[in-house]
C-alpha cells in the first residue's frame, strides 16, 4: 500500500501555466494528485516552472544571466502558486509553500527542522509545493549522488525530489517530464533508442547515454538518473514517466499497487516508463544519519588522500588520519561534510570532518602524536573523519 508519494513535474510539463494549453496540462495533473491524495496517501509535491512563468510575465528572451534567473523564479513563483493553490482548493485541499536551499539538507540541525515540518504537514492532510530557492541560491552547488557523478548543482529539481523522497521514507518517486522514461540513447535521433522498463540495479543506469538538457529547465536525463540513484539507495522505489499523457499518475499508482515488477516487465499494459527499483536494505542497511551524509547537498571541501588511507578505509573500516591526507581544497568548520577523493580524483565517501580547513592544512601528513603538539588545546581528537561520521559508496554497491 502506498502511504507517501513524491511527485516531481517539470519544467517541460509545468511549462507557461499562463497558456491556455500548459494550464490544462497542469491542472489535469493536480486533479490527478487530488485523486490520489483522497486514496488517504500522503503527497509531497515537487515543482519546476518558476523561471519558465516569470519569464513569461517579464517578457524576457530565453537566454537569461543568473540574476535575470532569479528575478523571473521570484515572480514566477509566485504566479505559479497562484494556480496550485486555487486548484487544490477545488478539491478542499490545503497545500503550503515550501522554498529550500541547499543549507537546508547540509545543516543536520535544518535538514532535522525541515523534517519536523513536513512531518506535521503531512500528518494534518496538507500537501507541501516545494521548490528550489532561486532567488537566494546564486552558488552553484557541489555534486551530490554517488560517486561518479558529473552533476554540478542540487540546483535541478529531480535531485531535490530524490533527496525530499529519501529523507522522508516515502514509498515512490514519481518523476514527470516530457519523456516516458530512459531509454538507452537519445530516442530523437537513434532509432535503435530502446525504453528501460525495469531497473532492477540502479548501477545498471551507468551505461545510458544521458547527455543534454531541456530547454525550459536545468536538468535533464542525466539529473533524473541520479536522482533515481539517490532514491533506490534511500529505499525508495522511483517512476520516470511522461506528463504528456493522460491519466499518468494514477497509472503509476495503479501500477505500483498491482505488485513489484519481475523479469523486467510491469503488470499494466497501459502504464508506460521507467520503474527502478530500490536497493535492498536488509541486504546492505544504511543508517538514515549516513543517507544524511552521504546524500546532503553537497559538500563543503575535498580531501584527497594516499593510497594507503584509501586501503585502510576500504578494507579495514579505519578512520581518516591527517596522515593520509596529502591535499584540501575548500573552506569548512567542524562538522561540516567533505568529499574523500583518492589521488586520481575519484570520489570515494563522504564524512563530517572533526577539523576546520585552517586547522587541518597546519597538521596535513602529520602523525596523531605530532597534531596535539602543533594544534595543542584546539583539538581533542586525532582524527580528520571519524569512522563513524563516514560513508564509503562501496558500501552502497
Amino acid at each position: 500500500m502506498l502511504k507517501r508519494i513524491v511527485i516531481k513535474l517539470g519544467s517541460q510539463v509545468v511549462a507557461n501555466a499562463a497558456d491556455p494549453a500548459s494550464s490544462r496540462r497542469l491542472r489535469n495533473l493536480v486533479n490527478q494528485i487530488a485523486s490520489i491524495h483522497r486514496g488517504k496517501a500522503e503527497i509531497l509535491l515537487v515543482t519546476s516552472g518558476a523561471v519558465a512563468l516569470g519569464r513569461s510575465a517579464l517578457r524576457m528572451s530565453q537566454k537569461l544571466s543568473t540574476t535575470e534567473k532569479q528575478a523571473c523564479a521570484a515572480v514566477g513563483q509566485a504566479e505559479l502558486m497562484h494556480y496550485y493553490r486555487r486548484w487544490f482548493q477545488s478539491h478542499k485541499i490545503i497545500s503550503a509553500q515550501l522554498l529550500l536551499t541547499a543549507d537546508d539538507f547540509s545543516n543536520r540541525n535544518r535538514y532535522l527542522c525541515l523534517r519536523a515540518t513536513l512531518q506535521e504537514m503531512l500528518g494534518r492532510r496538507v500537501i507541501p509545493i516545494i521548490n528550489e530557492n532561486d532567488p537566494v541560491s546564486s552558488e552553484e552547488l557541489k555534486p551530490i549522488g554517488l560517486a561518479g557523478s558529473t552533476a554540478s548543482s542540487f540546483g535541478d529539481n529531480d535531485r531535490l525530489s530524490a533527496l525530499v523522497a529519501a529523507k522522508l521514507d516515502a514509498d515512490l518517486l514519481i518523476l514527470v517530464t516530457d519523456v516516458d522514461g530512459i531509454y538507452t540513447a537519445d530516442p530523437k535521433t537513434d532509432p535503435d533508442a530502446k525504453r528501460l522498463t525495469v531497473v532492477s540495479d540502479y548501477r545498471e543506469l551507468q551505461s545510458v547515454q544521458s547527455q543534454g538538457k531541456s530547454l525550459l529547465g536545468r536538468g535533464g536525463m542525466t539529473s533524473k538518473i541520479e536522482a533515481a540513484k539517490i532514491a533506490s539507495v534511500g529505499g525508495v522505489h522511483t517512476m520516470i514517466t511522461s506528463g504528456l499523457a493522460k491519466a499518468t499518475l494514477t497509472n503509476c499508482v495503479r501500477a505500483f499497487g498491482s505488485g513489484t515488477p519481475k523479469e523486467g516487465k510491469t503488470h499494466l499494459k497501459d502504464w508506460a516508463g521507467t520503474w527502478i527499483l530500490p536497493q535492498s536494505q536488509a541486504e546492505r542497511p544504511i543508517s538514515k544519519r549516513k543517507q544524511w551524509i552521504g546524500f546532503s547537498s553537497g559538500y563543503r571541501g575535498v580531501l584527497t588522500v594516499n593510497d594507503g588511507a584509501k586501503r585502510a578505509l576500504l578494507e579495514r573500516g579505519a578512520s581518516l588520519l591527517p596522515s593520509g591526507i596529502i591535499a584540501i581544497s575548500g573552506e569548512f568548520a567542524p562538522k561540516d561534510i567533505v568529499s574523500l577523493q583518492d589521488e586520481r580524483g575519484d570520489e570515494i565517501g563522504r564524512g563530517m570532518v572533526l577539523m576546520d580547513s585552517k586547522s587541518l592544512t597546519r597538521v596535513l601528513g602529520k602523525r596523531s602524536q605530532e597534531i596535539a603538539e602543533i594544534l595543542g588545546a584546539q583539538v581533542t581528537r586525532p582524527e580528520a573523519v571519524h569512522r563513524d561520521d563516514l560513508i564509503l559508496f562501496n558500501e552502497m554497491k
